[in-house]
């Protein structure tokens, strides 16, 4: 980060997209992006048409061009995409009927795609770096009982994955329906894995985790997260989030009906002994509690500071924790990220191993006028910047963004521009 001559600290400024310059196929919509040791941006979209949905991977040569791999074969959808320091990168999505495939990238730049189904009749991938060198990947799989969780490591410097021994393999508890897992780790290999499930009872918040050396834990039926008594809210952007710090801290932000008609963010912690400090009770909400909250998104720095995001009554909010555990802006009085006149939906975390942190949403005022906005902090800011637009004024339709930061602070943020049947994807960036 740049200096004045006072010294104070100045923002790097983002590269917009200039209006010619969309990425893939009419009517793409983001899904993930990545940046790996290079610096370069990875992507994964889906694109639409009747009876068919297709994946596409797109990748930076250099900032701010992009290269276009061929259409996945097949109807597929679902797609995440991770990088690793070395230039590695690796694709999961589902292949309609057949399960989780993946396509893996060698630090040499070549991709090799799975011929045959990484996780047969897996569903809800996501993939994520560990420690340098580690890759892990969870899904959801058919069991006996119902769906569970699975989860799949490559050490670093191994060539082959360690997988499930067979379908009832799972981290979750054998019970009914397990959903949208997600996977958080720390450099030093700490690992959190998070989901909602029913216990026979409305859904629950669990979470599996697993130090540098152990094993992952397996969470019996009543050892969720969340309190009992409502439902954790289940739709496919309010599921449970994950994160680790760098000590060994985590945390897990979900949504959930509280018995009084509204649906707050709701948050659980562990500090870098173990313990878990978990909602008591329905009314032990994270954030305010008379109307429904969504989109919740977490996030360490790499100095340890926790991070919450999420959208409540049309508006954006970002709660702050300190190194110390003390809150700078809790989630009972948050600050407010977007603007007061205008709308909010489909916000974005995203922090790097440098520090800094991002978030964007999109902002509308009238059916035809939505705009991408972001603010960025981090460790040498006590607070956020001013909102930033990243499209332009009266640019038209805009989807939800996605967002990720990687060495040197480089940071991108996507989204799709256009309506949903003709939009292609722009980036910003920082370089």
């Amino acid at each position: 980060m740049a200096r004045d001559q006072a010294g104070a600290c100045v923002l790097p400024q983002w590269r917009l997209p200039a209006p010619s310059s969309g990425v893939g196929a009419a009517g793409s919509a983001l899904r993930s992006v990545a940046i790996d040791g290079n610096g370069h941006g990875v992507a994964a979209w889906e694109t639409s048409s009747p009876g068919r949905t297709t994946v596409q991977l797109g990748e930076e040569t250099k900032p701010g061009s992009w290269t276009v791999a061929e259409p996945l074969p097949g109807n597929n959808s679902a797609p995440v995409v991770a990088a690793d320091s070395d230039g590695a990168a690796i694709l999961a999505w589902v292949r309609g009927g057949e399960g989780v495939f993946i396509s893996e990238r060698d630090a040499s730049g070549s991709f090799h795609e799975s011929s045959a189904p990484f996780a047969p009749g897996g569903v809800e991938p996501f993939v994520a770096r560990g420690m340098a060198g580690e890759w892990l990947l969870a899904w959801c799989q058919p069991t006996r009982t119902g769906w569970g969780v699975a989860v799949a490591r490559r050490g670093p410097g191994e060539r082959s994955w360690e997988r499930p021994r067979d379908a009832e393999d799972v981290l979750s508890p054998a019970i009914l329906y397990a959903n949208q897992p997600r996977v958080a780790a720390n450099a030093r290999g700490d690992v959190a894995v998070a989901w909602y499930q029913s216990e026979g009872v409305p859904l629950m918040t669990y979470v599996s985790e697993r130090t540098a050396t152990g094993a992952f834990s397996r969470p019996a039926a009543h050892d969720h997260l969340s309190p009992s008594g409502a439902a954790v809210a289940s739709d496919p952007i309010a599921n449970p989030k994950p994160a680790v710090g760098p000590d060994g801290e985590a945390a897990v932000a979900w949504v959930q009906e509280n018995g009084r008609g509204a649906t707050p963010v709701y948050l659980a912690t562990r500090d870098a002994h173990g313990t878990w400090t978990k909602p008591a009770d329905l009314a032990s909400a994270f954030s305010q509690t008379v109307t429904a909250a969504r989109d919740v998104e977490v996030a360490f720095s790499s100095d340890g500071e926790l991070f919450v995001v999420w959208l409540q009554d049309g508006a954006a909010y970002a709660a702050r924790r300190g190194r110390d555990g003390s809150w700078i802006d809790a989630g009972r009085n948050p600050s407010r990220l977007s603007s007061p006149s205008r709308t909010a939906y489909g916000i974005t975390l995203a922090a790097g191993d440098g520090g800094g942190v991002v978030a964007a949403w999109v902002e509308i005022d009238g059916p035809h006028d939505a705009r991408v906005a972001a603010r960025r902090t981090g460790v040498d800011r006590p607070t956020w910047s001013a909102l930033e637009w990243l499209s332009p004024e009266h640019g038209g339709e805009v989807g939800a963004p996605s967002a990720a930061i990687g060495p040197g602070h480089r940071t991108l943020v996507g989204w799709g521009s256009g309506p949903p049947g003709i939009s292609r994807l722009v980036f910003a960036s920082i370089e």
